[in-house]
């Protein structure tokens, strides 16, 4: 056989495995399918203070969520994008509306109205808030405001190769500082919050 001949098998073959590859590395679309979740609040708020020490410490519930979504595929089929909608008993806005769009393994995934999400109700009401809240308690004087939205409102999400296991993960990030005094000293602390949302997960409904 010819080394040319060879060659050709050899690059026909690699072309073959390429395919294969890439076939069975595509995973399925969300359109049309509906999921039972379980999940639960997460994120992580760091302090960093003048004249104590910082802390960073994650926020973590137990599996207290119990919900369900269903994806619908939209106004025109096929195209990776559509309409869903999620319930959450756990919530007071226990049904939720939005789209969402895939690529390969990764969807994005936003609500038709902000506050469906409680993450971003939570984050709205610290936002009212005056600019200086000030407090006088057990001898303790101090001011708090300065609040400033550092990570928007995001819903992510992966489905695996096979179609059995979907994620989603909804975080949003803000921050506010506050000072205080007392007993001849003071001090005065940023708040961060960072990646506060709802973590699910969750297979296809039976």
């Amino acid at each position: 056989m010819s080394k040319s001949a060879v060659s050709s098998m050899l690059a026909l073959g690699m072309v073959g495995l390429l395919t294969v590859s890439q076939v069975e590395a595509a995973p399925p679309s969300v359109a049309g399918t509906s999921w039972d979740l379980s999940g639960k609040l997460k994120g992580r708020l760091s302090v960093k203070c003048k004249r104590t020490p910082g802390i960073s410490t994650p926020i973590a519930s137990g599996t207290v969520l119990d919900g369900a979504i269903q994806f619908d595929d939209g106004e025109v089929e096929g195209d990776g994008e559509g309409t869903f909608i999620m319930t959450d008993a756990y919530f007071t806005v226990q049904t939720a509306s939005g789209t969402w769009s895939q690529k390969g393994a990764k969807l994005n995934l936003a609500f038709d109205h902000w506050y469906d999400s409680p993450m971003a109700v939570f984050a709205f009401a610290f936002a009212q808030v005056s600019d200086e809240i000030q407090f006088d308690d057990n001898g303790v004087v101090g001011s708090a405001g300065g609040f400033k939205i550092t990570q928007p409102l995001t819903v992510k999400g992966t489905i695996n190769k096979k179609g059995t296991r979907l994620t989603l993960n909804e975080g949003l990030g803000f921050k506010f500082t506050a000072s205080a005094a007392a007993m001849g000293g003071s001090n005065t602390c940023t708040y961060k919050m960072n990646g506060l949302g709802r973590k699910y997960t969750g297979g296809p409904q039976e």
